[in-house]
């Protein structure tokens, strides 16, 4: 129990009024432990006495009046304060406590001990009951506790009071010197006048420097001292003032002074150093001696005992004057007593109130009671200008009360809040500024009115009445304000104490109504204070969680994610907030929420108590992150071009568990033809069973919005039954009167919140109403370029949680940016339709063009060469038949007939080669149907493969089995193909080798490839193999390949060639399914990949 006197606590007192707090059992328990305390105080008074009396004797300093430590006043003052003080514990409304340590005060302030003095009395009487404590009730730790704790805050509040009133005694010490100080310079009976040695201007001066140099005091403060006393005189002055600036003091035995009359005074001026306003000037004391001078040449030159008597008679006359002005100085003094004791009544008072209207009240009886006035007011005047009654004593008193109210802009009241100055009215049926304030006022003669300034306002009025004329003196009025002065600083204290009370209570009413928890930990991690908002999040009681750790009170997750143990050891040793924002927490009691922590060190670096703020920011932590994830969606969708992936990616969106989170929405677009909305796409389950099953599946495999948008393949047939045939049903008409909601929602482009009976017991509605079946619903219109295109509906059917105004004006906005989404892509699609159009046209005239064109240069090709082939043809028949004639001659020479079989030969070449020619330059005239190219290329294999027999080359075929029917004309690819694969079996070395042939499906057509083990074709020359006539062969007529490339071209396919000099070539044809491709619009991925990037909601 060390630490309950080794250091105050800092809430002390508030635990003190805790323990007057609470049940009616709390309570009881705490009067019992009150009790007893001071049975066991009173029954060792004695002893404590003694024991405090003996650490005062060593804590006092030895220069004290050490004659107050014997038996006597210190053993009563200990006996009495002890009396008070638990007498105060008991009832702490009882001040007696207070007003006797106030007297003490005095009493050892005039003994000469300083305020740490008398505040180290208090710190023994602490140590001797608290010790005495410990040793009687150790065993009852929460009691001793509880006494300890009341026993600290009583002697910290006797502590405090100690130096407030050594400092309001010092303060009233200086007064009173002050006030002396003025009352012998306006009283003095010589002329004082107080002068800057500087520049000798004078400062101040009394009413007997005004008689004596016959000037005004606001003509002589600010004139030149030396210039007040005859020329002769002056250096000597200038002189002595001099001196006494640097010497502290000067004399001057005579100088002269010429007054205003002209008449000339002999005077003594004797110079002092004071302090005056802060600043050091010169007092000079001047002393008429004009009547003693005088008095001296008369006695010298008296020549008879009548001009003695005339002397002494005028000597007697003005001895006479100086006794009356004597008393009249001696009743100035007597007022001033009265005005001092006055002074010191009320600064007992400010001292001992805490409230305006205690000390008002008792400052209006102290100056009725002091001067015995008739009645005296005190006003307060308020920034309205009304001056309102706060305290009365007198005969009046009966017959007004407190707040009573008077114009501060009429009568003698407002002269004196106008001027702020005082009024003094004698007589006030005379004074046509008197207005009466009330009926029975008419008793008052007499009135003074002082008031109470503070800055430059009145904010106090002290109104005197009297009921006989002429009451007031001009000393009346002076004690009066001399009262005002005081009473304004006091008011001052005492209004400060009182709204410092009413921001403490405010303060309180603040912290237990904030939205947050506070929470202070002292240096031990013990909670000292919270508000009701923590005990609610908490779900603890404020009294049990009260001087517990930190550790048992906050949830072990939470002190774990926060690392409450490192926050608070940063906090105190730095002396800095230590923040921690966004914390994501989740726990059993909270699953999931976000909370800014905050821990401030209540001092500086070091300090032990912390306070501790926790808010809860989930909320607006979710709404970030739904406004973020829906710029990002409104972004994503802009960018696409696709209808239906616009919707897909909206609706995703809106009911999607980490965007918006509605259980269901539809979309309904507007039909301008039909004058219909008709239903779209819908996305949600149709009934509960579906429900549970697509939540329980969301829960086990969560996705983020990502990964929702990315799964769309494009639209989909929807399942009979399902909600999206459902609402795909369902139309709505679109007429400007409908009663239906939804259409109302339409035409006003404004969201709506509706409820069941709005868009079920709707006969226009019907049609959607079976559908929804919910309790409420959200609609929001599509808009673009400033008209509705549809509307977007979304309920919580199943989960049936409330729509809120936040979720509808979300929903709003993402509806806005989809309706604008929806028209960029219904714009693009238009314009990639016709530019469609456009294209397939222009190819059309392009293709028609280029085939008139090549028909017209292949007809004069054609005519040209079946002329040639025509003429050569028939000699060649001519010649080929003279030589088979000979072949089959069996008496021809075996020259002839070797000779006859080259001319055969040659002939067959030349008619091949024709043949080649006339194809390449001949109009096509193709017929394309489906064909099954394998079957095809079989077939010219065929009729190649004699040959390949003939010339032992082995043949590998590969066929794909997944090729569809390919649109081509049969006659023309199976002349392309032989023609490929015979040149593959002339490449072969020697006659041998191997020939491959393989098909396959390739992207949107198929691929032909015909590969050989030959020798291959240079990598120079690979550029001219399509060229007509090109040939790198003995033989041939260099017409083939170029043939093949024609019969390709007009598939709309392409011939590519692959060859390796010295080990073979890869001919390869690639055919399209169809003529006519068409390309699909996809969605910005990147922006796809944008929705991946890490935000610090993801997890809401």
């Amino acid at each position: 129990m060390k630490k309950y006197y080794e250091s105050p606590s800092v809430v002390a007192h508030q635990l003190h009024r805790a323990y007057y707090e609470g049940d009616e059992a709390a309570r009881a328990h705490r009067r019992q432990g009150i009790e007893r305390m001071c049975r066991f105080i009173e029954g060792r008074q004695g002893d404590l006495v003694s024991q405090w009396l003996q650490q005062v004797a060593e804590l006092l300093p030895q220069t004290a009046d050490t004659n107050l430590l014997v038996p006597g006043w210190w053993r009563e003052l200990g006996h009495k304060f002890l009396y008070l003080l638990l007498r105060h514990l008991e009832d702490p409304t009882d001040i007696a406590c207070h007003r006797f340590v106030a007297v003490a005060t005095r009493a050892g302030n005039k003994a000469g001990y300083t305020a740490a003095d008398l505040v180290c009395t208090q710190i023994a009487l602490k140590r001797t009951l608290i010790g005495e404590l410990v040793a009687e009730f150790g065993d009852d730790r929460e009691s001793l506790q509880a006494m300890c704790d009341w026993v600290e805050s009583e002697i910290d509040h006797v502590r405090l009071h100690i130096t407030e009133c050594y400092y309001e005694y010092n303060q009233c010490e200086l007064l009173r010197a002050e006030q002396k100080h003025w009352a012998l310079f306006n009283a003095a009976g010589d002329a004082v006048v107080l002068v800057d040695p500087k520049d000798g201007v004078v400062v101040d001066a009394n009413r007997e420097a005004e008689a004596l140099f016959g000037l005004e005091k606001d003509d002589l403060v600010g004139s030149h001292y030396p210039d007040l006393f005859a020329e002769s005189s002056r250096q000597a002055i200038v002189d002595r003032l001099s001196a006494a600036a640097h010497e502290g003091t000067s004399f001057l035995d005579r100088a002269r002074v010429i007054s205003a009359e002209g008449e000339r005074i002999q005077a003594r001026v004797r110079s002092t150093v004071i302090r005056y306003a802060g600043a050091r000037v010169v007092q000079s004391l001047i002393r008429d001696e004009t009547g003693l001078w005088r008095t001296d040449r008369e006695g010298a030159a008296a020549a008879d005992e009548q001009r003695l008597e005339r002397i002494v008679a005028l000597r007697t006359r003005e001895l006479h004057q100086s006794v009356q002005e004597f008393r009249r100085l001696y009743r100035e003094q007597h007022r001033q007593v009265e005005r001092l004791a006055l002074l010191q009544e009320i600064a007992e008072a400010a001292l001992g109130t805490r409230t305006v209207d205690a000390l008002l009240t008792l400052v209006a009886e102290a100056v009725r009671r002091h001067f015995r006035f008739f009645d005296t007011s005190v006003f307060s005047v308020d920034p309205e200008g009304d001056c309102l009654l706060r305290a009365h004593s007198g005969a009046y008193e009966p017959l007004l009360r407190a707040g009573h109210r008077q114009k501060s802009t009429e009568g003698l009241i407002g002269e004196a809040v106008r001027t702020l100055s005082p009024v003094l009215v004698n007589d006030v049926s005379t004074d046509p500024r008197y207005v009466l304030p009330f009926p029975a006022a008419r008793r008052t003669r007499a009135e003074l009115l002082v008031p109470v300034v503070s800055g430059e306002r009145c904010v106090a009025l002290l109104d005197i009445h009297s009921q006989k004329p002429n009451a007031f003196s001009e000393s009346d009025q002076l004690i009066i304000q001399a009262v005002a002065g005081p009473l304004a600083v006091a008011l001052a204290k005492v209004s400060l104490h009182e709204q410092t009370a009413r921001a403490q209570e405010f303060s309180e009413q603040i912290i237990q109504g904030m939205p947050a928890s506070l929470i202070v930990v002292d240096g031990a991690d013990r909670v000292k204070a919270m508000n009701e908002h923590f005990a609610r999040e908490a779900e603890v009681a404020a009294a049990a969680a009260l001087e517990q750790p930190i550790t048992q009170v906050l949830e072990p997750a939470l002190l774990e994610q926060a690392a409450f143990a490192d926050m608070l050891a940063r906090a105190r040793r730095t002396g800095e907030t230590v923040k921690k924002q966004a914390l994501h927490h989740r726990s059993p009691a909270h699953p999931d929420r976000f909370l800014d922590i905050r821990l401030r060190p209540l001092g500086p670096g070091g300090a032990s108590d912390v306070l501790i703020v926790i808010n809860n920011v989930t909320d607006s932590a979710r709404r970030v992150y739904q406004l973020e994830l829906i710029h990002r969606v409104s972004r994503l969708i802009q960018s696409a071009l696709d209808e239906n992936y616009v919707l897909h990616a909206a609706l995703t969106c809106v009911t999607a568990g980490p965007a918006l989170g509605f259980n269901r929405a539809f979309v309904f677009l507007a039909d301008e033809e039909e004058q219909l909305l008709r239903g779209q796409v819908a996305v949600g389950p149709r009934d509960e069973e579906e429900a549970h099953r697509i939540y329980s599946a969301s829960v086990a495999h969560s996705e983020d919005l990502r990964e929702l948008v990315r799964r769309y393949d494009g639209p989909k047939v929807p399942e009979p039954g399902s909600l999206h045939d459902l609402v795909r049903q369902a139309v709505l008409p679109l007429r400007p009167d409908s009663s239906c909601p939804l259409v109302q929602a339409f035409f006003e482009r404004k969201p709506r919140q509706l409820t069941r009976k709005e868009h079920l017991l709707n006969a226009d509605c019907c049609a959607l109403a079976m559908v929804m079946d919910s309790e409420e619903c959200v609609v929001a219109p599509l808009e673009a370029e400033d008209r509705a295109i549809g509307l977007v509906i979304a309920d919580n059917r199943f989960t049936r949680a409330p729509i809120g105004e936040e979720e509808v004006r979300l929903l709003a906005t993402l509806a806005r940016q989809t309706g604008m989404a929806l028209a960029n892509a219904r714009a693009h699609a238009e314009v990639a339709r016709k530019a469609d159009q456009l294209a397939a046209s222009y190819k059309r005239l392009k293709d028609a063009h280029e085939a008139l064109i090549r028909q017209e240069k292949l007809a004069t090709a054609g005519e040209m060469s079946a002329r040639v082939s025509h003429e050569i043809r028939n000699p060649l028949v001519t010649i080929g038949g003279f030589a088979h004639t000979i072949l089959e001659d069996d008496q021809a020479s075996a020259a002839s007939r070797r000779n006859a079989r080259i001319i055969v030969d040659e002939v067959a070449k030349l008619e091949a080669f024709l043949t080649n020619w006339l194809d390449l330059a001949r109009p096509t005239g193709s017929v394309h149907s489906p064909e099954d190219l394998n079957a095809l290329v079989e077939h010219a294999l065929l009729m190649a493969n004699f040959q390949s027999l003939r010339e032992g080359i082995s043949l590998t075929k590969s066929f794909g089995a997944d090729l569809p029917p390919v649109v081509l004309d049969p006659r023309r690819l199976q002349q392309a193909v032989v023609n490929l694969a015979l040149n593959a079996v002339q490449a072969l070395n020697g006659g041998h080798g191997a020939l491959t042939v393989r098909t396959r499906r390739e992207g949107e057509g198929v691929r032909l490839e015909i590969a050989d083990t030959g020798v291959g074709i240079p990598a120079h020359v690979l550029g001219e193999i399509f060229k007509p006539f090109f040939t790198t062969k003995l033989s041939g007529s260099g017409l083939g390949l170029a043939v093949t490339q024609a019969i390709v071209r007009d598939h709309g396919g392409r011939v590519e060639v692959n060859s390796t000099e010295g080990q073979g070539t890869t001919v390869s044809l690639w055919l399209p399914v169809n003529r006519e491709l068409s390309e699909e619009h996809r969605p910005d991925e990147k922006l796809l990949e944008e929705l991946a990037e890490p935000s610090l909601f993801a997890e809401v």
